[in-house]
């Protein structure tokens, strides 16, 4: 990096956020600063975090070579806010989702396109950094393609040209993990097969054909063991009710873990990850998951193709619930170890990326 000086801001410091950032500078950046608020409160974060931000930025009385922020920054307000001097520092956008194709919840929807902001916010900021990072192809092309529709809605007097503008400075740079000591990680059997959900309890990761699938599943006596993982919320599906109450016998873990060795432990001992989302940008769970020797289940959409190909493994994939249903009830009746799949996840490792990100950083 020849020395140069790196701040790293995270408006939204919780989660996989966090995780990146953390991981980030024990792997790459040990030297780099950082700039973080607690992970809450998601809209005020990404609406006027930058305003706390740029306080404390002036208070350092320094400037950096980099300036490396995620997209939860409004960066426009974060750059007026505290004077960036934008010929010293150079400005490196990480987008690990953005608010213009993030799926609405049916019952939450925002009739009044007031949230139009957030991604207009996503918008302005790419505009203004001099580089812009996606964590999957899956993400910045269905970005980019956003765009134009998105600036359609506005009435009037709409810069022309900011597809092109964006797209000239956007490149793909996968999440680094540090999956080593999961990939090898000694594999484990169990007699009754052991399926995890280790994702968020929110509507995006489609609850809904998950659990209403081992209902399916159970009436048909097939039998199999539960660990659910992953953060709750205050506001969550009624399905995740009722499944705990339907498939109360079948769960062996329940609950968010905060510690990594605990949440290790529990990813190795799940034999299937069926996985239902209509929403993934990148996937850090499912990555984990498989590293640590889950067999997949994944629908042949977003990021997933990425981490797999298709082509070459085609019963790790399906193209819709009905055929969900139907692999997954073959993996159940039939269950298979995964001795294969887990170092195809070593692409992701810090090991492989360490290199990419100096190239990308600098």
């Amino acid at each position: 990096m020849d020395n140069k000086s790196i701040l790293i801001i995270e408006p939204f410091y919780s989660g996989s956020h966090k995780q990146w950032v953390d991981s980030l500078r024990a792997e790459v950046f040990p030297e780099a600063t950082l700039l973080s608020l607690p992970g809450k409160f998601w809209k005020w974060r990404m609406a006027a975090g930058a305003w706390k931000l740029a306080e404390i930025y002036l208070a350092l009385e320094r400037e950096f070579d980099i300036i490396l922020c995620s997209d939860m920054l409004n960066l426009p307000l974060f750059v007026s806010l505290a004077k960036i001097n934008n010929s010293r520092s150079k400005i490196i956008l990480y987008m690990h989702e953005n608010q213009l194709t993030y799926p609405w919840n049916e019952t939450n929807k925002d009739i009044l396109k007031r949230d139009r902001n957030y991604g207009f916010i996503n918008i302005m900021s790419c505009i203004l950094a001099d580089s812009v990072l996606f964590n999957s192809s899956y993400h910045k092309n269905i970005f980019l393609e956003a765009i134009n529709p998105f600036l359609k809605a506005f009435p009037d007097q709409v810069p022309i040209h900011t597809y092109e503008k964006i797209k000239s400075k956007s490149s793909v740079l996968s999440i680094g993990l540090t999956l080593q000591s999961l990939i090898y990680r000694e594999a484990r059997t169990n007699k009754v097969p052991h399926i995890l959900w280790n994702h968020r309890w929110e509507h995006d990761k489609n609850p809904k054909l998950f659990f209403e699938s081992l209902f399916q599943l159970q009436n048909e006596d097939v039998d199999f063991r539960l660990i659910l993982l992953g953060q709750k919320y205050t506001q969550q599906d009624d399905i995740f009710s009722k499944a705990l109450t339907i498939l109360k016998e079948k769960i062996v873990h329940l609950g968010y873990v905060e510690n990594y060795a605990d949440y290790v432990n529990l990813l190795s001992l799940a034999d299937l990850l069926p996985v239902t989302s209509f929403h993934d940008f990148f996937g850090v769970s499912v990555v984990e998951a498989i590293a640590a020797g889950c067999i997949p289940l994944l629908p042949q959409r977003l990021s997933y193709p990425e981490h797999l190909d298709p082509s070459k493994y085609p019963d790790l994939f399906y193209k819709n619930d009905k055929q969900f249903l139907s692999k997954l009830r073959k993996k159940l009746t039939y269950p298979t170890v995964n001795t294969y799949l887990r170092e195809e996840m070593y692409k992701y490792d810090w090991s492989q990326l360490r290199t990419k990100y100096l190239e990308a950083i600098k």
